[in-house]
């Protein structure tokens, strides 16, 4: 399987819930949101905001960062963006998501997986069982399992394209 890589987009300039421009310093929540159309959507709120936030449609995914200021975003792009990458995979296992995605969300824990294992973010342990790969995740030295799902061609292209609507 080729794997192609994504990287997250930046994080927006002003809150998807109120149009509040971010600052830096602030707290900001991020969600990867799939649409009743089927569609991947990333909404960035303020961490205040982040409470209330309902967002329309399944949330696949949330993670929290700080704005910085845009020069040093610039300087730290890579890191970010495998920083980001690496937040959305780790999300994907909030105990508390809703479980009516679970296949979307099986999706993208093994297609980041494999990406994350390519950038030594994640590294696997041993041959899958029963279906699933078990991974540790360096820096927290933390073990996740992902599932296994045969995705054909068509899904595969298929999430490749919804992901890279939030990603660039």
């Amino acid at each position: 399987m080729n794997i192609v890589e994504w990287q997250l987009q930046p994080l927006a300039r002003k809150s998807s819930a109120s149009g509040t421009p971010f600052e830096p310093g602030d707290r900001i929540v991020c969600f990867l949101i799939k649409s009743s159309k089927g569609e991947f959507i990333r909404a960035d709120v303020s961490f205040d905001e982040s409470g209330e936030y309902s967002p329309e449609g399944q949330v696949l995914g949330r993670w929290t960062r700080e704005v910085k200021d845009s020069d040093d975003e610039e300087k730290a792009s890579a890191r970010q963006t495998l920083q980001s990458s690496e937040e959305l995979f780790l999300s994907l296992f909030d105990e508390s998501l809703s479980e009516e995605a679970q296949h979307e969300r099986d999706s993208l824990k093994q297609v980041l997986a494999l990406m994350l294992e390519r950038k030594r973010v994640l590294r696997s342990l041993g041959r899958p069982v029963e279906g699933v790969q078990q991974y540790l995740h360096v820096r927290s030295k933390k073990e996740y399992k992902v599932p296994l799902i045969e995705l054909s061609a068509a899904e595969l292209v298929a999430v490749h394209d919804q992901l890279a609507q939030v990603m660039v």
